[in-house]
């Protein structure tokens, strides 16, 4: 058991210094902060252009946040931790490095 507990962690390992060195980011960072964002919009009943103006964005922006193909900047970051009362903090779009 161990062994393989060890792989995984290398695995992830790998991964992130991978992701990292050619997007930027890590992935795993920005789909726990989707994750988040999506339960947040499900549970609310929101739709996602409610939200959207909620933010003072574009729901093709809320689109693509919520997909997770997309981190919002700093600024939206912020928007979102207040739309949803800290549901969603900025710390879930930050990654590590």
């Amino acid at each position: 058991m161990r062994g393989s507990v060890n792989r995984a962690g290398q695995f992830w390992q790998r991964h992130y210094v991978h992701n990292v060195a050619l997007t930027g980011q890590c992935t795993l960072c920005i789909i726990i902060g989707m994750n988040e964002l999506s339960k947040y919009i499900d549970a609310s009943g929101l739709t996602q252009e409610q939200f959207a103006e909620k933010i003072g964005a574009d729901q093709s922006i809320v689109s693509r946040l919520y997909a997770g193909k997309i981190r919002p900047s700093l600024q939206r970051a912020f928007a979102i931790e207040r739309a949803t009362n800290g549901a969603v903090p900025v710390s879930s779009w930050v990654s590590e490095k």
